[in-house]
């Protein structure tokens, strides 16, 4: 849920009063800011607010929004001054002001006499700038680009916006240009080109990039796209290039296990398919191997590591985020040994999570923890819904209890706080928002934002990309009607790979297989593939 808009919050209360000597002891990190955040919202003086914000790790438009509006520091950036205009009240001003603000997006649209002289006007003060209008005053800005080097590209090619893309860039490219701007390892290169590949629209560059097959210098997720590409437009030898190339380069155990399993759906070679089934990471793909192969997985899953007698509850404050981060520190010392220590402050019923994730640190992730705490909480709703619920957990938090995320999601099953304000209110509770360090009214906060979900998705892929992506990005994504088709040979494995935000994409992945692996624990054995054909196709 992190590409959701964030609103202030007045409607709820804080518990106590947040000081700056409150702040001033407790360590560096998001979860300090997470309270200067909401200290920058109470009535404070100009020179608190100086002082609070002098405190920050990570500022953002959240905190500095705050800050701006409570400190006597009302003086902008120059720059700051230039974004805010608008398009005609800046042309008008200095190039260094035009140098910081002109948008690609709106340089796309003037006339090609006016970017040149612009483009002569920005040269000695903002000389990118001027590059970059020069290149789209030419007659020709395609192949003039194609002289640039890969950053200078793909900026101007993400900045014009996609109406000028297919305008004017969307044409055939040969392998060599491509070899040369994706070999030099540019980041925004092997983005632009996952977002050619990820858009059908680009019909002509992604023809061209097919047919490529010297690029190897590059992330090995760009890696498996162009092998993706290459195999939808039939370059079958081409796309096992690539995903062989993705699979020596990845890194993360899904990529590889990825990569490794598009082999074999291009192939259909089943000794490829018994390599995919003895990944020892516990993922959608390792899981339809050893179901369809019916072997047993080659991945440990660990559902229990506290005693039936562990006593209940630990003695510090498990719903204090500061209290947590302390003893997080402590486990990273080669010393620590906190998961086996008779005093442990993590062998109790209340920190079970706290102590799987160390255990699952301290076995390298060679050993996966599924298992089910608070379940006081969960058992309170069906089994489908509590596999759910843990899925997303487990995705989001760990099931630690007091996760403060960036975006200052909270807790074990990461709520943005507007959703906490909209559910309060409903619910006709006033909470504060460290409310939702507390498992009970975080789940049960949780379980009444995921029913208009359920009834709206159904599927727990679908389910999770709104979770974490927003329901409205999941509505506009189905409405397309161009994923999970039944005309489509390769589906559902193609459109699984095709969600357009990555981290929903990465995300829907992970909590569908921590959905089954959850259904065992309760009982019921999935086969990923009905799960997959038989209920997602449409």
């Amino acid at each position: 849920m992190r590409i959701l808009l964030f609103w202030l919050l007045p409607w709820l209360l804080l518990a106590q009063e947040i000081t700056l000597e409150f702040l001033k002891e407790k360590p560096e990190g998001i979860t300090r800011d997470f309270y200067i955040w909401q200290f920058l919202d109470q009535n404070i003086t100009s020179g608190e607010a100086n002082e609070a914000y002098k405190l920050v790790y990570r500022s953002n438009t959240k905190l500095f929004g705050r800050y701006f509006k409570k400190s006597d520091n009302k003086t902008l950036s120059r720059r700051t001054i230039c974004e805010r205009m608008s398009l005609s009240e800046l042309l008008k001003q200095e190039p260094k002001c035009i140098g910081y603000a002109l948008k690609l997006s709106d340089a796309a649209k003037m006339s090609k006499s006016d970017l040149q002289k612009l483009s002569k006007k920005l040269a000695i003060d903002a000389p990118t700038t001027a590059k970059h209008l020069e290149i789209l005053a030419s007659k020709e800005p395609l192949k003039n680009l194609l002289e640039t080097n890969a950053t200078t590209f793909a900026t101007l090619f993400e900045g014009v916006g996609q109406e000028y893309r297919l305008e004017q860039f969307n044409r055939f490219i040969p392998a060599n240009a491509w070899e040369n701007l994706a070999n030099q390892n540019d980041y925004k290169m092997g983005r632009m080109i996952q977002l050619i590949i990820l858009n059908s629209a680009y019909v002509a560059l992604q023809d061209s990039l097919s047919k490529v097959t010297g690029i190897t210098n590059t992330d090995d997720r760009t890696l498996f796209y162009l092998g993706l590409n290459a195999l939808v437009h039939g370059q079958k030898e081409n796309a096992l290039l690539y995903f062989l190339r993705a699979q020596t380069k990845a890194k993360d155990p899904l990529l590889i296990t990825r990569a490794l399993f598009w082999r074999y759906l291009t192939t259909g070679d089943k000794a490829i398919l018994e390599e995919v089934a003895q990944s020892r990471h516990p993922n959608i793909y390792s899981i339809y191997a050893s179901q369809t192969l019916q072997k047993e997985p080659a991945f440990e899953i660990v559902r229990q590591v506290l005693p039936k007698d562990a006593p209940p509850s630990a003695p510090w404050d498990t719903k204090d985020p500061f209290a947590w981060l302390k003893i997080e520190e402590q486990s990273k010392k080669s010393d620590s040994n906190l998961s086996a220590l008779p005093d442990s402050p993590l062998r109790y019923r209340n920190t079970e999570s706290h102590l799987a994730l160390i255990m699952q640190r301290e076995w390298r992730f060679q050993k996966h923890f599924f298992i089910t705490p608070y379940q006081e909480i969960f058992s309170q709703f069906d089994s489908d819904k509590q596999a759910l619920l843990y899925a997303l957990a487990r995705q989001e938090s760990h099931l630690i209890p007091t996760v403060i995320s960036t975006s200052y999601a909270l807790g074990m099953m990461q709520i943005m706080p507007f959703n906490v304000e909209s559910i309060a209110k409903n619910l006709g509770e006033r909470r504060e928002l460290t409310d939702m360090f507390d498992p009970a009214l975080n789940v049960k906060y949780a379980e009444i934002f995921l029913r208009d979900l359920i009834r709206e998705f159904s599927h727990p892929l679908f389910i999770s990309y709104a979770y974490n992506g927003g329901p409205g990005f999941t509505r506009r994504l189905l409405a397309r009607g161009e994923l999970f088709r039944k005309d489509r040979a390769l589906d559902p494995w193609y459109s699984l790979e095709m969600i357009p935000y990555e981290e929903s994409r990465y995300y829907g992945s992970r909590v569908l297989a921590n959905y089954i692996i959850y259904q065992q624990a309760f009982g019921k054995n999935l086969q990923i593939a009905d799960l997959l054909n038989e209920t997602l196709i449409r």
